[in-house]
């Protein structure tokens, strides 16, 4: 189910462990993904960094399968209305060499996104422990009593 989730969130753009938590009460094809559970961000993060290197071997085959399939696409999807005539062979046809360089850029892309996922969880913090500490810090600087008037007062 989990394999299921991350991979479901990174084909779709979503790379926070966050944001695929919110999908599993949101989203509809999440929810049936994951059998209408909710796993929490930190377990959903928890086991995408215990399983990294089998998730990403997992994904690179998966990846190559669809590619094989021929319903994979890397990059962004535009629509502008643009008619382009297609020539289907030519993309049928690929060399040894040629299938070498796509696996690469799958293996890359798969890195990619592994490494999106972790900077998004690093950045969804509600707010910033050391930039908190300084404005408290600040706030009672500013509170503060001078030191006579703590003996005046005693």
């Amino acid at each position: 189910m989990m394999v299921a989730l991350l991979f479901h969130g990174y084909a779709t753009g979503v790379h926070s462990s966050r944001k695929l938590e919110a999908a599993t009460h949101d989203s509809v094809a999440v929810r049936f993904i994951t059998g209408n559970l909710h796993p929490d961000h930190d377990t959903i993060a928890r086991f995408r960094r215990r399983h990294l290197s089998a998730l990403q071997d997992l994904f690179l085959q998966v990846l190559a399968i669809a590619r094989t399939m021929g319903v994979l696409k890397l990059g962004h999807v535009i629509l502008d209305g643009t008619k382009v005539k297609a020539n289907a062979s030519r993309h049928r046809a690929m060399s040894w060499a040629h299938m070498e360089r796509v696996e690469v850029r799958l293996q890359a892309e798969v890195s990619r996104l592994l490494e999106l996922a972790e900077t998004a969880d690093g950045q969804d913090c509600e707010f910033d422990i050391p930039e908190e500490l300084c404005r408290r810090e600040g706030r009672l600087a500013r509170i503060d009593l001078p030191s006579n008037t703590v003996d005046f007062l005693v």
